[in-house]
């Protein structure tokens, strides 16, 4: 746990320097549960994706970019978790 914890910390403090507006369309079909399948249905491929393992699980990062914004989706178990939207 804490080393996922620190990996979305280390993440944002990446990502803080990315400005612009949100998207609200395109995070707006995104939904927890959702399969790959169904998220690349929905928005397309990712521009991105990272594997991220460690001891304790193994979480799977799409990463979708536009000019002004950057979402991610974060994947365990084959479904979406969680959704961050950076500007």
């Amino acid at each position: 746990m804490f080393a996922r914890i620190g990996s979305i910390a280390i993440l944002a403090i990446l990502l803080t320097g990315c400005s612009g507006d949100p998207n609200p369309d395109r995070i707006k079909k995104v939904k927890v549960g959702m399969t790959e399948a169904e998220v690349v249905s929905a928005i397309g491929e990712p521009d991105s994706k990272n594997e991220l393992d460690d001891t304790v699980r193994a979480d799977i990062n799409w990463s979708y970019k536009s000019s002004t914004t950057e979402l991610w989706v974060q994947f365990f178990d084959g479904k979406v978790e969680e959704t961050i939207l950076v500007r």
